[in-house]
């Protein structure tokens, strides 16, 4: 969702720099960084050893959420070449789903602003998958097993999209394959791995022919 669906790492990191400047911390790029690809409770422990360990990871975390989905509800914005990307697939009768390390409130948030921006896509985004329905977040891969089980796909014949470290991981530990958009982290290649800068002008065509050489 995050940084490949969704352009929403400028406002994570406005509300990261707003919360972390109540206490003296001058949020950096390079701080989130460290935070990006969830899950949050991981953001908010980084937060509080920032903010001299004031409060807990909890409060950081729901404070940053709260902060974040109040942004959201004003609207989301495509990354580039995204919604195009997802009209092809969804009129191509792909099957689809969402998943996310953001909690189920925050998916919600953005659900509800994808459904203004693009209408003709709800169907698309009918099944998301949160922390919150998962017992491990990312970089486990039980989001993306779950996804698959329920649309009832292959996850050896899937694709996951995802622009993290933490993305990549679960997308590959699930067995699946995976292409990666790094944008704000490098992202290291492997077997299963395609990369590409992000998902302007591509085709399914040209999508298939990035695993041509998979085994």
């Amino acid at each position: 969702m995050d940084g490949t669906l969704i352009d929403s790492e400028p406002t994570w990191y406005a509300c990261e720099r707003s919360l972390m400047s109540e206490f003296d911390y001058d949020w950096s790029e390079e701080d989130q960084r460290n935070c990006l690809g969830g899950p949050l409770l991981r953001a908010g422990e980084y937060m509080r050893g920032k903010a001299g360990g004031v409060h807990t990871a909890q409060f950081f975390a729901d404070e940053l959420l709260s902060r974040v989905a109040l942004e959201f509800e004003n609207g989301v914005t495509f990354m580039d070449g995204a919604l195009d990307f997802a009209r092809k697939v969804f009129e191509s009768g792909t099957p689809t789903a969402l998943v996310s390390a953001s909690p189920r409130i925050l998916m919600d948030s953005c659900l509800k602003g994808l459904s203004q921006t693009a209408p003709d896509l709800s169907e698309m985004f009918s099944l998301s998958i949160s922390m919150n329905d998962v017992k491990a977040s990312k970089p486990d891969p039980e989001g993306y097993l779950l996804a698959a089980e329920i649309k009832g796909v292959e996850i050896s014949r899937s694709l996951v999209i995802e622009d993290s470290v933490t993305g990549v991981k679960a997308g590959v530990s699930s067995g699946a394959w995976v292409l990666a958009l790094p944008h704000i982290v490098q992202i290291e290649p492997g077997e299963r791995i395609r990369m590409r800068p992000n998902l302007k002008d591509l085709d399914l065509t040209q999508l298939v022919q990035l695993f041509a050489d998979a085994k």
